[in-house]
């Protein structure tokens, strides 16, 4: 895992659940709760959910779930990671009704399929969406150590478990 904490904490936010679960750096789950949202908003709900769990020296990880998210495979033509960011920044907006200054873009290299091209996975958030997720976290005094896609979670969860390396590693969509 990509944090240095012993444990760290996943929160997935909707508009109608909080879901909470605690895990130790070795994969083993510690503690789990849900919560639902009601009048009181997101942020209070997970302040609910929260209760008994160890943020203190843990690593916070958000999750966005794939409905939130549009997933693309792209094939780009470059191998370097400067110019594949560069590429994907001008084609991103292609590929959600959204203008540019309202969407939050990453990727994931799936591979090269062919000599001087790359394969990417081209996730694209709504920025609003995320922004809610975190403004949530800030009023439960947490704040993120990651941002990760729920696909892409998954994947990480069984390549540790299956001792993959990062080449070997499955990729979800």
């Amino acid at each position: 895992m990509f944090l240095k904490q012993s444990r760290f904490i996943s929160i997935a936010l909707s508009p109608t659940s909080v879901k909470v679960a605690q895990v130790a750096k070795t994969g083993i789950v510690e503690k789990v709760a849900k919560q639902t949202v009601d009048g009181g908003g997101l942020g209070v709900a997970l302040q609910r959910a929260l209760a008994g769990f160890e943020t203190k020296n843990s690593g916070i990880i958000c999750t966005i779930p794939g409905d939130v998210a549009t997933a693309n495979i792209l094939e780009v033509p470059s191998a370097d990671n400067a110019e594949i960011e560069s590429i994907l920044a001008l084609q991103a907006s292609r590929h959600t009704p959204f203008n540019k200054d309202e969407i939050l873009t990453s990727y994931m290299n799936t591979g090269s399929p062919k000599p001087n091209f790359t394969r990417v996975l081209l996730v694209i958030v709504k920025r609003e969406a995320v922004k809610e997720k975190l403004d949530a976290l800030r009023f439960a005094g947490l704040s993120s150590d990651a941002v990760l896609f729920v696909p892409e979670g998954i994947a990480r969860f069984y390549a540790k478990a299956f001792d993959q390396k990062k080449e070997a590693a499955p990729v979800a969509l």
